[in-house]
């Protein structure tokens, strides 16, 4: 029980600094990439959000052979919602989609299809 209450101590704090250090605008989520390998991902929860990524992310990871990122912890204090997860190597897709040319977009969108 301290153990918990000290990890959701840390990660506010962490959030804080994280804030402090790199001021953005106002949003409903962002994401802190700590040493280890390891990513923090903090929404608010005033919009009644509920753990619903982090339990996707753990169904996804059990069920299907989508690379997923493992799910370490998800907790909530401080009306925010921490998830506490691995890094996944590669390139986002959203940032290399625009450098892709159609036959590339379109093997992207086939390995995704067989996913699903």
């Amino acid at each position: 029980m301290i153990l918990a209450a000290l990890f959701q101590l840390w990660l506010y704090f962490e959030y804080k600094i994280e804030r402090w250090r790199y001021p953005r605008h106002i949003s409903f989520g962002s994401v802190s990439y700590l040493p280890g390998g390891l990513v923090l991902k903090y929404t608010s929860t005033t919009l009644g959000r509920r753990d619903a990524e982090a339990e996707a992310l753990r169904y996804v990871r059990e069920h299907t052979t989508i690379p997923v990122p493992r799910v370490y912890a998800s907790v909530e204090g401080y009306a925010t919602r921490f998830v506490l997860m691995e890094r996944v190597k590669g390139d986002c897709l959203e940032a290399a989609w625009h450098k892709l040319d159609d036959t590339q977009r379109d093997a992207v969108v086939d390995q995704l299809r067989g996913f699903v």
